[in-house]
Parts: structure tokens; sequence; C-alpha cells
């Protein structure tokens, strides 16, 4: 018996597969991750995370749980993209 470890892009319920993995990650995680539980489940539209914070230390904190949350699944983060030069320093 095999089974399909991925999302299929280019239909119809690609983005419905690709939220509920997210959300099931996150109810998974949320105490250990909780600045990128609240990211993925208010700011992410299918495989893209638009998300703020109030300081730069918050921001750093947030980059470093989301990357460490996501790979624990085997998801990457990858096309970063920041107002502040710092934010981008150090993304694998």
């Amino acid at each position: 018996c095999s089974q399909l470890q991925t999302v299929t892009y280019e239909l119809k319920s690609s983005p419905l597969l690709a939220t509920r993995c997210l959300v099931d990650l996150v109810h998974a995680e949320e105490s250990n991750f909780p600045l990128a539980s609240r990211a993925l489940l208010n700011n992410t539209y299918v495989d893209d995370i638009l998300s703020e914070s109030d300081t730069i230390e918050e921001v750093n904190q947030l980059k470093a749980e989301l990357i460490n949350v996501l790979k624990s699944r085997s998801f990457e983060l990858h096309k970063w993209c920041s107002n502040h030069p710092t934010i981008l320093k150090d993304i694998p």
C-alpha cells in the first residue's frame, strides 16, 4: 500500500489541502511555536505567509519559529522579503 505524501498543485482541491496541512500542523505545535502558529492561522493564503510584528526582536522570533515549525514537517520556506535588512540575515 502506498500513500501520497505531498499536495499536488493545480487541482481544484489543492488550496484546501495545503491549508488543511498547515492547520493540522498548528494544532500539533501551537504550544511550542505560538508566534508561528498565529501567523500560519491568520496570515497565510495557500502557501504564502504575510505577517508583521511591532519590534525587530519579535520578527526575528517569528522568523525562527516559522523556520523550525515548518521544518519539523519537511516544509521549506523561501522567497523571504522584508523592509528591514536585518530580518533577511541568517536565513537558510
